[in-house]
């Protein structure tokens, strides 16, 4: 059985580790798998998809649009812009190689519209990945488009109950978790992070993981180390890069904090700083599911959250796994972690770590394998 996985993207999301292994996982249950690159996506993965047998049908947007903007609303212009250039290229791919599903992750409106124009028709899953918003024009699209889809997956149940608001029948809803743990992440966090901060540790570090945009909400996480800091004398370290760092580093200025927050930028293997924290820090606005919270978890770090919708949640168990704090509130989140790190919980720790189980490569893909046969006999 042949499955085409669609998921175009532009920067560092945290989709990309997900559907790297869904694909992995794929070729272990004997589906043979395509993996489209529209432009640029999967850079530095080639050695893993050769690895394991991944096809990867290179669409060369790259010649077509060299340089694309990739942050604010020069992202939806690079993206509209790349939904126009693969929609014959993806139509002329799909009467070709004929797949027998096309997983979509991304970008979900185009490879729907492509099949209302196609010939050859395969079976559509659409795994959900993040919160849809319903705009009037959304609205249109999800009900003339993504809806028409064979199986859609939701990531949390905030997903799922939304889904079914919008008219979407229930037989065709199925709860799959992406597959974000596996065993590569402890021989990564066995390197040396290559930073003394983390290596030679002379004093407790907090640590936040994402793009710097308004999503992940690092102002308050900034803020709630100060007065974290003011408390114990502490370090905060911030993996990640976005359109938010100037205004951040203005904060951490402000705040007289240079020498105790490093805005890290993007690093390609965050386990090796991730496992080396005293407490992981997710302040995030919104998150579906956060699967950093799952990393976190798997490599028994203690974790404070804020309570956004929805992933948060639903992974730590509405705050028996870890603390929920309320979105934005700097003090209640400080106060959460200043509590981790004077006296951490190894029930809590412990039980986020079996949470995190959950999110295996054979359990989640075992659940797509038998999802995809089901509809294709």
């Amino acid at each position: 059985m042949r499955v085409t996985v669609w998921s175009p993207y532009m920067g560092h999301i945290g989709t990309i580790r997900a559907v790297l292994n869904i694909s992995k996982g794929l070729r272990s249950e004997g589906f043979d798998v395509d993996l489209i690159r529209v432009r640029d996506e999967w850079q530095g993965a080639e050695s893993f998809l050769t690895e394991n047998s991944i096809r990867l049908v290179d669409f060369r947007g790259a010649a077509v649009f060299p340089r694309l903007p990739r942050h604010g609303a020069g992202y939806r212009v690079s993206m509209a812009l790349l939904a126009l250039f693969s929609f014959p290229v993806l139509w002329f791919y799909l009467q070709r190689r004929k797949p027998d599903i096309l997983l979509v992750c991304l970008l979900g409106f185009l490879p729907m519209l492509v099949l209302r124009f196609s010939p050859h028709r395969p079976k559509v899953v659409l795994s959900v990945q993040g919160i849809p918003t319903f705009n009037r024009f959304r609205r249109f699209l999800w009900k003339h488009l993504q809806f028409r889809s064979e199986a859609v997956i939701p990531l949390t149940e905030n997903t799922r109950n939304l889904l079914l608001k919008q008219g979407i029948s229930p037989e065709r809803l199925h709860r799959i978790d992406n597959p974000v743990i596996d065993a590569g992440i402890l021989e990564s966090a066995r390197e040396p992070a290559g930073h003394a901060w983390l290596d030679s540790k002379d004093r407790p570090v907090l640590m936040g993981i994402g793009r710097l945009t308004r999503q992940k909400d690092f102002s308050t996480l900034v803020r709630a180390f100060a007065r974290v800091h003011a408390q114990t004398h502490s370090r905060l370290v911030i993996l990640g890069e976005g359109e938010d760092r100037a205004r951040l580093e203005a904060e951490i200025a402000a705040l007289g904090l240079q020498n105790d927050v490093l805005l890290a930028g993007f690093v390609t293997n965050p386990y090796k700083w991730l496992v080396r924290a005293d407490v992981f820090v997710l302040t995030s606005l919104w998150e579906d599911p956060g699967h950093v919270l799952m990393e976190a978890a798997y490599l028994d770090i203690p974790i404070v959250a804020t309570d956004c919708p929805s992933g948060p949640r639903d992974f730590l168990d509405a705050g028996a796994l870890g603390a929920l704090c309320p979105m934005g509130d700097a003090e209640a989140i400080a106060t959460a972690v200043h509590s981790a790190l004077q006296a951490p919980d190894p029930e809590r720790i412990r039980g986020a770590h079996l949470k995190s189980l959950n999110y295996t490569i054979p359990v989640c893909v075992h659940r797509y394998a038998g999802l995809m046969k089901e509809l294709v006999s």
